[in-house]
């Protein structure tokens, strides 16, 4: 007669460890998702400001997700950056300079930071906490729906000349 052992699996019970405390990513990951989309449709911001993506991602994914930068990557950071630069310079030199140029400046630095933060944070509930993509986009669509009900009610009774900084199409 042959005597049988059960073979206790570890990886399981590591990857139900890891799986417990993902919900507070996915609402970190809402968060930025809703502050980011909301500051870009309330307040009329810049359009060309995709050099600062990569920079933010970066900087966020040294301390987040503890990567390491290698030649190549710095490289190519200074090419983004340098014809990200000149790309804006033209178009500066293209619009009027207006007084709130400073204001549309600092939300499009904002928006850009927070959905660089995003981005890092989604990658690392992914890649860290095990959470599924769809299990993100699920979570972020509820919260934005629920905050968007809330806000579209607030919203109703503001009469439309009195929002300044609105995107009218």
């Amino acid at each position: 007669r042959r005597k049988f052992t059960l073979i206790y699996n570890q990886n399981e019970d590591i990857i139900f460890s890891k799986r417990e405390k993902h919900y507070y990513y996915l609402f970190a990951i809402a968060i930025c998702d809703f502050i980011q989309k909301f500051l870009s449709f309330i307040y009329i911001g810049l359009d060309n400001f995709w050099i600062l993506d990569i920079p933010c991602i970066i900087i966020f994914s040294l301390f987040i997700l503890k990567m390491k930068l290698y030649m190549h990557h710095l490289i190519s950071l200074v090419f983004i950056i340098l014809f990200g630069i000149v790309l804006n310079i033209i178009y500066f030199f293209q619009i009027k300079a207006e007084i709130e140029l400073f204001f549309k400046i600092i939300n499009t630095l904002i928006i850009e930071i927070i959905f660089s933060l995003e981005i890092v944070v989604s990658k690392y509930a992914i890649e860290i906490k095990l959470c599924s993509p769809y299990e993100i986009c699920l979570f972020e669509g509820i919260f934005e729906i629920a905050l968007n009900l809330i806000l579209l009610i607030i919203f109703t009774y503001i009469p439309f000349s009195e929002i300044k900084y609105i995107i009218r199409l």
